[in-house]
């Protein structure tokens, strides 16, 4: 069949119980599957109140009340869209990693789809972070406006390696990165989200998304977040 295919056998590595060893499981589901046995992750859903009518409340004020700028309007449009969506992943994520936790432990599609979802959030994450500079670099006027510095270990470099982990999973195959018999760049532990180079904790995934509800809460309603520029500068 060619080097690419392998032929193994590992019915002798089931346990008594018909379960799968902890070997098995880290090598086809990901690194540390087998460790992986609890996670104390935030519920975020009840956390901002108005977290699901940051889109709509945005509209209505920008129509009745006053908006932004063609390019800090689409900016803002565009960050709003993505908190929206890092709120949503990481509820589904919370619950499908519940889901597989509480199923036994040995489900491949249940472990699929927590980090599936996790994926998500951790990509919208990212380009609401991204969308963010822009919207900071036009209201300084600071066009090398940076949010962080490399390998400076913030949260928001760290966010950036772990969510490029998962967006370039095909170049860390291609180029030999993946870690030695693993089918994952990215796995859940008891504390958070791994890869090869970084980590977050579920508790530092809930402070990316307070981070980002306060910079939702200011845009959602451009005349005021005008009013408060004016009385924290003294000009209009």
């Amino acid at each position: 069949m060619g080097e690419w295919f392998l032929m193994e056998n590992h019915a002798v590595e089931l346990k008594g119980t018909g379960r799968f060893t902890g070997a098995i499981l880290n090598k086809y589901i990901a690194p540390g599957v087998s460790d992986f046995t609890d996670a104390d992750i935030p519920d975020m859903t009840r956390h901002n109140a108005e977290s699901g009518h940051w889109i709509d409340n945005h509209f209505l004020n920008s129509v009745f009340r006053g908006s932004f700028d063609d390019a800090l309007g689409a900016y803002a449009a565009g960050l709003l869209r993505r908190i929206s969506g890092a709120f949503e992943e990481h509820a589904r994520a919370r619950t499908t990693t519940r889901e597989f936790l509480e199923g036994g432990r040995q489900s491949p599609s249940k472990y699929s789809s927590a980090l599936m979802h996790w994926e998500y959030f951790l990509t919208q994450s990212w380009q609401a972070h991204e969308l963010l500079r822009r919207v900071i670099a036009t209201m300084s006027g600071e066009e090398d406006y940076r949010l962080f510095e490399k390998n400076d270990g913030s949260l928001t470099q760290r966010l950036y390696t772990v969510a490029g982990a998962m967006r370039h999973t095909e170049k860390a195959i291609a180029s030999g990165q993946m870690i030695e018999d693993s089918r994952s760049p990215v796995w859940l532990t008891n504390d958070g989200i791994e890869s090869e180079k970084d980590r977050l904790t579920y508790s530092e995934n809930a402070e990316i998304l307070d981070h980002l509800a306060g910079w939702a809460d200011l845009l959602v309603d451009p005349a005021a977040m005008k009013d408060k520029a004016i009385a924290a500068t003294g000009r209009s």
